[in-house]
């Protein structure tokens, strides 16, 4: 009691002080709640289970591809990260079967095979044991895997749209019709923010929906820049991003990499299909951040990225009409 009392007494009388000082207890208590969740719950320290070993193995035939799509690739590249693959290849088939990841991985690898063994450079350990896992697990399933030959003929007429309008007509949309937003048209939107770029190729993300009018009440009332515009949105989206997927201490800050960039692809898409959207940031504490995953299936690994509010368009509406900075202030020539 009396400690208390001297606490309040001293607050009034340095309140700058006090103030500086909740800050900075604050700060570090959500930087070490994040550090924590991190340690515990990505695939850095804990014993492989499938989603991690998922993620290693993709990494992995990944980096091959990516040797392989150079222009002049070493002839022995890539021996160390095949000898990797082929070891958790072989884990993970005798412990969860095969599957498309599978399925990739040994197209890959089959590439791989065909370009070092035309320079004579692949060891024969490691020629048996692909042919023997193959035997073992691999189906007549093509999945797609190693690489492709493109051209830029090809790539110039597929991306031949009005850059320009289609980036300036995107708003943040605050204002929705009374209309319910298809599902199909939420998995068009997903199946075309799959192509978003991931490191090593992972594809952590994922996209909780919420269309009843009860869980988006729930979910909405834990984030604030919604509030006037609320009860017209036609669905929340969360997107996630799943910490079993990195597993080095330099992808500490992936999750929110990844996950952003998905999020934008994600917008993009559905502004492509006509409907308006409008982040809704997660820049959350720790406690609010907890009072959202119970709503949903978001499991302990998953990092909450942002919400999303999605609804079909008026006929006529107001957005902001904010001003972009310059492009010298974005733009940095290092030459």
């Amino acid at each position: 009691m009396i400690r208390h009392i001297v606490i309040v007494f001293l607050q009034r009388l340095f309140p700058v002080f006090f103030a500086r000082l909740q800050l900075r207890v604050a700060v570090a208590r959500n930087f070490r709640s994040d550090a924590r969740r991190f340690r515990e719950q990505s695939g850095i320290v804990r014993t492989p289970e499938q989603v991690t070993l998922q993620a290693k193995i993709t990494m992995d035939y990944h980096r091959l591809e990516k040797g392989l799509s150079l222009r002049s690739p070493r002839p022995d590249f890539g021996t160390k990260v095949a000898q990797d693959l082929i070891a958790n290849l072989g884990r993970y088939c005798r412990s969860f079967g095969a599957d498309q990841l599978t399925e990739t991985t040994f197209e890959a690898l089959a590439e791989y095979s065909q370009f070092r063994s035309r320079r004579s450079s692949m060891p024969a350990q490691m020629c048996d044991a692909i042919k023997q896992l193959r035997r073992e697990f691999s189906s007549a399933t093509a999945c797609g895997g190693g690489t492709v030959e493109v051209s830029a003929a090809r790539i110039r007429s597929m991306s031949r749209i009005d850059a320009d309008s289609f980036f300036n007509s995107r708003h943040s949309v605050r204002d929705f019709a009374d209309l319910p937003v298809d599902l199909a048209q939420l998995q068009e939107a997903v199946r075309l923010a799959q192509r978003t770029p991931s490191v090593c190729n992972r594809q952590a993300w994922r996209v909780h929906v919420a269309r009843g009018a009860a869980l988006k009440e729930s979910l909405l009332a834990l984030q604030n820049g919604n509030l006037g515009f609320r009860s017209q949105i036609g669905c929340a989206l969360v997107v996630v991003c799943d910490l079993r997927h990195f597993v080095t201490v330099g992808e500490r800050n992936q999750a929110w990499i990844d996950g952003g960039m998905f999020a934008m692809s994600l917008v993009y898409a559905l502004h492509s299909l006509g409907l308006g959207t409008c982040f809704l940031n997660w820049s959350v504490t720790t406690d609010v951040d907890r009072k959202l995953r119970p709503h949903l299936k978001v499991t302990e690994h998953d990092v909450i990225i942002t919400m999303l509010a999605v609804g079909h368009l008026p006929e006529h509406f107001r957005v902001a009409h904010s001003q972009r900075k310059p492009i010298d202030a974005a733009l940095v020539l290092e030459d």
